[in-house]
C-alpha cells in the first residue's frame, strides 16, 4: 500500500471515528476499491487521492449521509437532532471556505495578477525607454526580455492554479450535490 493511499484511508477512518464500526469498514473498503480500480487503469495513487478530494471533508459528508439514512429508517426527534447537528457541522466547513478561504484566495489571485501586469509592463518599458537609465542596449534587452518572460511564466502558473482551484471547487460541489436528493422527508416519492 502506497503512501498516498495509506494517508487518505487513515484520514478518512479518523474522520469517521464514532460511526458504527461496520459502516466504517464498508466505507474504507469502498474507497480502497477506488484505489485498486485506479491502479488497474494506470493511475497513480496521488492522482486518485486528489480526485477523491479531502478525506476529512468526505468523512463529514458521509457522516451526514449516515445521519440521513438513520433518520429515514426511524424518524424520531433524536435522529432529527443528530441530523441537524451533522448538517450544521458541514455548514461550518462550508462557511469557513466561503467566507474566509475563497475571499483570501481571490485577494492573493488579484495581487499576483497585478504583479504579473507590473512585471510585464516594467519589461516593456525597459526595452523601449530604458535608455533614460543610462543602460546599454544589451542590458536593456536582456533585463527587459527576462522581465517579460518572467511575467509570462507567472501568468501561466496563475492559469494552472486557476484550473486546479476550479477543479477542486467542482469536486467539492459534486460531493455536496450527492446529499441533496437524500434530504427529502421520509415517505416522499423519489
Amino acid at each position: 500500500m502506497g503512501e498516498a493511499r495509506l494517508t487518505f484511508l487513515t484520514s478518512l477512518k479518523a474522520g469517521l471515528r464514532g460511526a458504527p464500526p461496520e459502516a466504517i469498514d464498508d466505507i474504507v473498503s469502498d474507497y480502497t476499491s477506488h484505489f485498486e480500480v485506479g491502479a488497474v487503469k494506470g493511475r497513480s495513487e496521488e492522482d486518485i487521492a486528489a480526485a477523491l478530494g479531502d478525506p476529512l471533508v468526505l468523512a463529514d459528508e458521509l457522516r451526514v449521509e449516515m445521519r440521513i439514512d438513520r433518520w429515514k429508517a426511524a424518524p424520531s426527534p433524536g435522529a432529527a437532532a443528530k441530523l441537524i447537528g451533522a448538517v450544521i457541522g458541514l455548514g461550518a466547513i462550508n462557511a469557513l471556505l466561503a467566507f474566509i478561504m475563497l475571499p483570501l484566495l481571490c485577494l492573493v489571485y488579484f495581487v499576483v495578477l497585478v504583479a504579473v501586469v507590473a512585471i510585464f509592463g516594467a519589461g516593456v518599458w525597459l526595452l523601449f525607454a530604458g535608455a533614460s537609465l543610462g543602460l546599454d542596449i544589451a542590458a536593456r534587452l536582456l533585463v527587459g526580455a527576462g522581465l517579460i518572460f518572467s511575467a509570462i511564466t507567472l501568468a501561466a502558473l496563475l492559469g494552472l492554479a486557476s484550473i486546479w482551484l476550479i477543479g477542486a471547487l467542482g469536486r467539492y460541489a459534486r460531493l455536496h450535490y450527492r446529499l441533496l436528493p437524500r434530504l427529502k422527508p421520509p415517505g416522499d416519492a423519489p
